[in-house]
């Protein structure tokens, strides 16, 4: 019995030291840390921060809507979306017809059926090559995109990508 003891007891002292903590362990910097924000209201570090980016910017979501369009016309080389139709209608960038920006997403409008299946997966292709594309763009106009959100004609969701 006492052969098993000391294995046990090292073991133990082992994981007690691996697991506790100490000021000199690397810290976790995507811990969600709250402030208060007034008497009853707590915002996260990250909304804070995000606040702080969309004063820092000065660019309302209009703005921003419009710095996507003009962008994604200059990365797909066209003056209007309705020329890629014209030229090929089994591509994605002919449909849109709008822009949105709600914090810091972009979100295009497809002209598309929701309900349809062949339109969630023409959606999703449509947000995986835009979400590429701002990926390897140093744009600033998206260089604060984090989601690429593709809705229908009426502005509902169908798919989405993450930056």
């Amino acid at each position: 019995m006492k052969k098993y003891l000391l294995p046990i007891l090292v073991s133990t002292s082992l994981i007690i030291t691996a697991c506790g903590s100490s000021d000199d362990a690397p810290k976790d910097e995507t811990t969600d840390v709250t402030t208060v924000a007034a008497a009853d209201e707590e915002v996260s570090e990250d909304e804070a921060e995000d606040e702080t980016i969309e004063e820092d910017s000065g660019r309302s979501d209009e703005e921003k809507a419009a710095d996507y369009e003009a962008w994604l016309k200059g990365q797909l080389g066209v003056e209007s979306f309705t020329q890629l139709l014209t030229s090929d209608p089994s591509l994605w960038g002919g449909w849109i017809n709008g822009f949105d920006a709600q914090r810091d997403r972009m979100h295009v409008r497809l002209q598309i059926d929701r309900n349809d299946s062949d339109s969630k997966d023409f959606a999703k292709q449509a947000a995986t090559a835009i979400a590429s594309l701002v990926r390897a763009s140093d744009d600033p106009r998206v260089e604060n995109v984090d989601w690429v959100v593709v809705d229908d004609g009426a502005g509902v969701y169908i798919a989405q990508e993450s930056i």
